[in-house]
Order: C-alpha cells, then structure tokens, then sequence
C-alpha cells in the first residue's frame, strides 16, 4: 500500500513541497512587523546629520554613519534598532530620494531638514526629506508604518508609485527610470573644452570620472546615480561634449536660454503660434465639410493645447454628425481634457512627449462621420 507521501511524490510529482505543518502555519500568519515611531525618527535624525556631514553627498551617508557622534543621543534600549534603520536606509538613500521627489510628495518635502527636539513633532504641514526616506524604506521592507501619523498617511497615499519607482531605480544603476545624463556640446568657437572645464570648476562643481563607453560605461552610472549634484564628466568617445548628473542646475549658468527667450518674443513667436492655431483650425473644418469624406486624421508636431485639443474641441463644435475614435488605442498616453474638449473625446486622443517619451512633440485625433449622417 502507497504511503500519503507516495501518493504525494506520484499525483504532484518529486518536487512537490512538503505538506505544510501546524508550525508553519502558526508562523506564516503571525501578524506583519510594526515599524517604531521614534525609532523612526531617530534614525531621520541621524540621516540628516550624517547627509549635512558629507554636503550632501547621498552615496557618502552610509560611511558617515559608522563614525562617531551620530547616535549619541540614542537611548541605549533603542540604539541598536535605530542604527539598523539608518544603515539600511542608506544603503538606497539615492533611489529613495529620487522616487520622493518625483512623486506627487514633492511639493510638500522640506529638504533643509530640522534636528534636534524639534524633529519629534508630529502633525506638521510639511514633511522632511529624511523622515520620509524612513518611512518609505519600512514600507518596502514589508513593515507596518504608524497610519495615525500625517507624515506615514502620506507615503501611504502614494506607495504604490514610490515603491515601483524604487524599484526602477535599483534596475537602472540608483536613478529613477526616465532620467537620464545630460550632454552638453561646447562651443568651440568661442572657448576649448579645457576651458569650459576650468570655469566650471572654479564656479564650484566637481569633475568626475571621464566616461568611456558612452551612456552605459560604469563612469556614467556613477554620474547618474549622482542625481541634482554639481558634477560633470568628459566623454572620451566626443571630445567637445560634457556629461552632467539627472537634475543637475544648469539652467542657473544658461544665460543663453534667456537671450534665445528674448529673441523669440522680439520676433513675435506668440503672434505666429496664433496665426498658426487659426490656420490648422479653418483647415481642418474645411476638411470635415465634404460630404464624401468619412474619416479626418488632424494631426501636429506641437505639445500646446491650444494648437491641438482646443482646435479638435472648436472643428467638432461646427461639425455635425462628426465625433473621434480612439487614435493610437495602444499608446499610453492620451489627450488632455480641457479646453473645451470632454474628459471622454479627450481620451480619444493621443499626444506624445517629448521630455518623457524622447520623441518629439506630436499630436493625433481621428474624426469619423457618424453612420446616421452617411446615410443622410
């Protein structure tokens, strides 16, 4: 006669896993780990005063934190937790800053982070860079942060989007998925790239590295992860261009962009973009009035609403018996409501973007005639 087991290893095959025992069963449901308020918050103090050590250097917080000094006023009961939290919060502390600040929590984070008694006061209108970093970390961690607390509510809120957005991080060498390193040609006509690397350098930012293997070399990765720092690179395979970190102010040295900004408005840029807008539209209704078409592809190269929601809103207006069909169904991302256009029609839409899906700007709406009015 076949034993249980047999009859387990036949019907399940050899490798099936073993029947779960009343131990294990008492063990898997015991209730998730609760993650300590205080704890929490001693170790976002010690992250801040470790991250003010190294100015600011996320990648150097962790080396930080074995030196002297930053758990001092610790309790001893709590010492050993709390160093384990800052420790492991550390050790992602870039991925985690960069899913916080791309997060709808951007607005509300304070960067210059307080230490000290104050950093136990709860119910704030803000919430700290550290502290969040914490409580985000538990959260991946599988740990039950406190809900009772506004700053844990709003993590909570958004960790379906910074959990997955960590999680990009990590695969992509520590920044987030759609940030990438920032090239910058120089004009060599007005100075060599030595030169550039010397102004930039006595203006305060740090020379990294140079990069070897274009984006994907080590050397870049190190950039990247260095996200909104002032650093930059030189790229061995182009001579005249430099590497710069996700984030990095370049805008604030760019005089350039507001002498171009200056000149486009001296050559009366907003006044053709209008001329343009009533042009596409007187276009596209003429389109819409012959009595044999029955579809209107309406289609731009722009990302302004007003050139292309707001102009499909105006043709469907004096158009009758027209309405759109979903352009594009695959593509993820669809038109903007708004503008007179329904949040429904606008979903028919699709619009491309060019600083998240690196393409160029470009729009498309699909007008089909209504079978009633081809019948007529």
């Amino acid at each position: 006669m076949l034993s249980n087991s047999d009859l387990r290893a036949l019907f399940l095959g050899p490798d099936a896993p073993p029947k779960a025992s009343a131990k294990r069963l008492r063990r898997d449901s015991q209730p998730v780990r609760r993650a300590d308020w205080q704890t929490q918050l001693l170790a976002a103090a010690a992250l801040e005063r470790a991250a003010q050590a190294v100015g600011g250097e996320l990648n150097g917080v962790s080396a930080a934190l074995r030196g002297p000094g930053y758990f001092d006023g610790t309790p001893p009961a709590r010492r050993r937790a709390v160093f384990a939290t800052a420790m492991a919060t550390a050790a992602r502390l870039a991925g985690l800053v960069d899913a916080l600040l791309a997060s709808p929590l951007a607005p509300s984070l304070v960067a210059d982070l307080v230490v000290g008694e104050a950093a136990t006061t709860v119910g704030t209108c803000s919430l700290r860079l550290s502290l969040a970093c914490v409580l985000l970390h538990d959260v991946i961690d599988g740990r039950r942060i406190d809900a009772s607390r506004s700053e844990a509510r709003s993590v909570l809120r958004h960790r379906r989007q910074l959990c997955a957005a960590v999680a990009a991080s990590a695969a992509t060498g520590g920044h987030v998925g759609g940030q990438y390193l920032l090239f910058a040609r120089v004009n060599t006509l007005r100075c060599s790239v030595d030169e550039a690397a010397r102004r930039l350098l006595a203006d305060g930012w740090e020379e990294t590295e140079p990069l070897t293997g274009g984006p994907s070399c080590a050397a870049a990765a190190a950039l990247a992860r260095r996200c909104r720092s002032r650093a930059f690179a030189r790229d061995e395979l182009f001579s005249d261009v430099l590497a710069f970190p996700p984030g990095a102010p370049l805008r604030q040295m760019n005089a350039r962009v507001q002498r171009l900004r200056a000149t486009v408005a001296a050559m009366g840029a907003e006044t053709r973009v209008a001329t343009s807008i009533d042009y596409e539209l007187r276009l596209l209704r003429a389109a819409l009035s012959w009595p044999s078409v029955r579809e209107v592809v309406y289609s731009t190269c722009s990302v302004h609403c007003a050139e292309n929601e707001a102009v499909v809103a105006a043709a469907l207006e004096t158009a009758e018996g027209w309405t759109l069909r979903p352009a594009l169904p695959r593509w993820h991302r669809r038109g903007e409501a708004g503008a007179g256009l329904p949040a429904q029609l606008a979903l028919a839409c699709c619009r491309f973007c060019p600083r998240e899906d690196l393409t160029a700007g470009f729009f498309v709406a699909c007008f089909t005639r209504l079978a009633r009015s081809v019948e007529e």
